[in-house]
């Protein structure tokens, strides 16, 4: 008895030091092939305290998930590295700290998390994944991560975001990290309450979109952006944006934001140094975002970027911020809005100097109708630029309303024409509808071109569906040349869903009845191309909108059925509308949109009363059901 209580003393001693003291991880042994089961024992003993200690080689991984109640140190000069050929789960990430609370990951000088990026990145050895994060945050509370080298992940330096029971992380401290050469950004905040980052630097991030230093990116609306705070940062050398914000998923109904920026240093890549995406729709996220003592720097699109800010969205400022624009190709500022609202306000400048040799003014506007309402003051190349009067000085496009439409497919009648074949080669690209009449019996049979855009092929599938809704099959477009035939089985229009990614398609048929989808139809290229569709009887308003993306200028006329020119979108990069009331509406009408300039990608939209329904030939175009 006297022996036994002895033992179960010591026992109970030794778990009270295990858990009150540090211990080193190679205390449960070191393997220099993979180490990973002896640092799963030290997380295991229950110790609060573990020191990942130097050894005679780096500690080889394969993914670790991190406990609660944590402070994992790693000392000076030692590399934790990702252990080749594992990882093989699009979201595997080398430490997740995952619905967990009070956790610290600290290092010191020299301290490294390292991956293997250019193995991820190699197709024949790895499923493509933008997830294999190095440090993935999700769903914690009080989590702690500094003096660290981030470097070569599959994914992100950082990521935070929701977890399993909660859709946000909160009480996050990112501080003195150098997040370096990372596949997608240098950090992710896609959720999070409470966030400070300190005397990070986020650089050379290459590998897939967006490639940013960071990158403030919900997914949906009811995630978070609260109570964030960055301070004495530094973004450099990253393949698209030194800093990004991407909101589009947020709306009035998302908690308000509130994100400051203070004393960073931002420089850019090829699209610019700061990128502020507000809400697209009409629905817009109150809060504020602030940028104190910033420095930015110019990048070939420029230094800030602002796209779709609006009246009743969050608000903007920058005060007492610098930005040296020296060798851009475009002035400092980039302010564009592509929003149905008739105000760009909520936006404030207090105290910015610009030193720009190149340009003689400070911003580019670019606008669909909103009218600016800035306020403050600019120091443009030393001169001083009152905004109250720069607002007024904006020519401003008629202001233009579009409902949109959606394609009724029963709605479309046989076409009256045989369907005489174009010999277009109109492009499609991302995800495209197109519809093929046929009657029971027939043979369907088209073609469809896939075509690279860019440096890299690209396959992609093509669904099939009967004119009753129900899927037939689906066929994978390979590069180049794709014949599409089958036996159609009832008589109607049948549809072929595609989604390119990054490639091209063309298609052409012989058949009547050919036409796209136009309720929302993305272009690439198609310089001197037409489409043609119907403005059935008892159509009011023919509405047509048109975008283009920066730099990616699309010039646009339209013609009624008398070829009388309605109207011109010239050298369209945001948002701008069409409409036409129509007096007499007796008879139907085909009309023509004739495309003289498409330097890359654009949308087109067909609404109000029309069926958005478009056709690379007249004789082929689907008429309306009366």
């Amino acid at each position: 008895m006297y022996s036994r209580t002895i033992l179960s003393a010591a026992l109970l001693c030794a778990a009270v030091m295990v858990q009150a003291e540090e211990i080193r991880a190679s205390q449960f042994g070191f393997r220099e092939d993979d180490a990973t089961e002896c640092l799963q024992k030290a997380l295991k003993s229950g110790a609060k305290k573990i020191r990942i200690d130097k050894q005679k080689s780096d500690w080889i991984l394969r993914p670790v998930f991190l406990p609660g109640n944590l402070e994992l140190t790693i000392d000076p000069g030692v590399t934790i590295r990702a252990k080749k050929g594992e990882f093989k789960g699009p979201g595997d990430a080398l430490f997740t700290i995952q619905d967990v609370t009070n956790v610290t990951v600290s290092g010191g000088k020299g301290s490294r998390l390292l991956m293997n990026k250019a193995d991820y990145q190699n197709k024949k050895l790895y499923k493509p994944s933008e997830w294999r994060h190095l440090v993935s945050i999700r769903g914690s509370d009080s989590v702690t991560v500094r003096n660290l080298i981030l470097e070569a992940s599959g994914g992100d330096g950082i990521y935070v975001s929701t977890g399993t029971h909660r859709n946000y992380s909160s009480n996050v401290v990112l501080e003195n990290l150098d997040s370096v050469s990372n596949h997608r950004q240098g950090a992710s905040i896609i959720s999070c309450e409470k966030l400070r980052i300190r005397n990070c630097t986020f650089r050379n991030t290459d590998g897939t979109e967006p490639m940013a230093g960071i990158d403030f990116e919900p997914n949906n609306k009811d995630q978070r952006l609260v109570d964030c705070v960055m301070e004495h940062c530094t973004m450099s050398g990253n393949k698209n944006y030194g800093w990004d914000m991407y909101l589009y998923r947020f709306d009035a109904d998302t908690r308000p934001i509130s994100i400051i920026v203070r004393d960073c240093d931002i420089s850019g890549g090829s699209v610019g140094s700061c990128s502020i995406c507000c809400c697209r729709g009409m629905s817009q996220v109150k809060g504020f975002l602030k940028f104190e003592n910033c420095r930015f720097h110019g990048a070939p699109f420029g230094a800030v970027v602002v796209r779709n800010q609006r009246s009743d969205g969050f608000s903007i400022s920058f005060s007492n911020c610098v930005i040296d624009n020296t060798g851009s190709a475009n002035p400092a500022f980039q302010i564009i809005t592509e929003t149905m609202d008739s105000r760009l306000a909520n936006f404030t400048i207090d105290g910015l100097t610009i030193t720009d040799p190149k340009h003689k003014e400070w911003c580019r506007f670019e606008s669909s109708g909103a009218k600016p309402e800035l306020a403050g003051t600019v120091l443009f190349n030393g001169k001083k630029i009152d905004l109250a009067s720069w607002n007024k000085e904006q020519k401003i496009p008629k202001f233009v309303k579009f409902t949109p439409a959606k394609l009724a497919q029963k709605k479309l009648a046989a076409p009256a024409g045989t369907g005489k074949c174009s010999t277009q080669n109109f492009r499609v690209r991302q995800g495209f509808t197109f519809l093929q009449y046929a009657k029971a019996g027939d043979t369907v049979d088209f073609t469809l071109n896939n075509t690279r855009v860019g440096k890299k092929d690209r396959s992609f599938p093509l669904e099939f569906w009967d004119p009753n809704g129900k899927k037939i099959k689906v066929q994978i477009m390979n590069p180049r040349l794709n014949q599409i035939r089958f036996t159609a089985s009832v008589t109607g229009y049948y549809r072929f869903v595609g989604r390119t990614g990054g490639a091209g398609a063309i298609i052409r048929s012989s058949m009547p009845g050919s036409c796209f989808d136009a309720s929302s139809l993305n272009m690439i290229g198609n310089k001197d191309g037409k489409l043609y569709f119907e403005v059935p009887v008892g159509a009011k308003d023919v509405m047509i909108r048109l975008r283009g993306y920066p730099k990616e200028f699309v010039t646009m006329r339209i013609f009624n059925q008398k070829q009388e020119l309605m109207g011109e979108l010239k050298d369209v990069t945001v948002s701008r509308g069409f409409r036409f009331t129509r007096v007499f509406r007796e008879q139907p009408e085909v009309w023509t949109l004739e495309f003289s300039r498409m330097v890359e990608d654009a949308i087109l939209e067909l609404g109000g009363d029309l069926n958005p329904a478009v056709s690379l030939s007249p004789e082929s175009l689907p008429r309306a059901i009366r």
